[in-house]
């Protein structure tokens, strides 16, 4: 006998708040425990990371006079770029490190994209997927093939990052997320992404907007460029130790 439609939409009700509600709390608790870990030198650069994208990001606030379709290109990859970057930062504060990873691997490609069409007409991009190397020249394979592992499920190693659930004899991945060590290291990779764009953004200003003063951005950046120097993120090559 089938059960009555109201008795299964509160079922269907009653598990998906429960659901939510067990990853609602989860997150909270995985935020609390990272701040609680996150070490001065590291908040100071989280801080200054995301100041340093927003500042910048709010500087392309006037039409630019001349578009052509490479700087269409990149104005609407830049656009998705600084969106991604605070999403990926909220889900990594969250634990939702398989997610955050799927978002990084699409940064990386996405600022890859960027810096080809300084080089390269758009037609000839089209389709294409970006060379990586365009924004690491060292380690890119291992970085690269590392998010690209996690974000196809290529292998059994991805579930860790979702951490483990033990009931009694009972154990497998977790349905909520909770707090893993890994997340330091990726949101250390995400800021390490946002300084490369920056540094970019940067110099593309000035030649959308000539004369536009960046004084001020130019003091953000170089706080930014020395807070990633002192936690590690970044060495005198600019390469990221992740």
């Amino acid at each position: 006998m089938s059960p009555e439609p109201q008795a299964m939409a509160e079922q269907m009700l009653r598990s998906v708040c429960d659901v939510q509600g067990n990853a609602m709390e989860a997150r909270e608790n995985t935020r609390e425990k990272f701040r609680r870990k996150e070490t001065n030198e590291q908040n100071i650069l989280r801080i200054a990371v995301d100041g340093l994208v927003a500042s910048l990001a709010a500087k392309i606030d006037q039409p630019i006079n001349v578009v052509n379709e490479e700087t269409s290109y990149q104005i609407g990859l830049s656009a998705s770029f600084i969106r991604t970057y605070y999403l990926a930062t909220d889900i990594l504060l969250n634990g939702d490190i398989v997610e955050a990873l799927v978002l990084l691997r699409k940064q990386v490609e996405s600022l890859a994209r960027i810096l080809e069409l300084e080089d390269n007409p758009a037609q000839k991009l089209f389709k294409k997927t970006p060379n990586v190397k365009h924004v690491l020249t060292n380690g890119t394979g291992r970085i690269y093939s590392a998010l690209s592992e996690v974000a196809h499920f290529s292998t059994p190693n991805a579930a860790e990052l979702l951490g483990v659930n033990q009931d009694g004899d009972r154990c497998g991945p977790n349905l909520v997320p909770q707090f893993h060590e890994s997340q330091f290291v990726y949101m250390e990779f995400s800021h390490f992404t946002g300084i490369r764009f920056s540094q970019w953004l940067f110099g593309k200003l000035s030649y959308w907007y000539p004369g536009i003063d960046l004084e001020m951005e130019a003091h953000i950046a170089a706080h930014a460029i020395s807070s990633a120097l002192i936690a590690g993120v970044l060495d005198t090559s600019e390469e990221p130790n992740t």
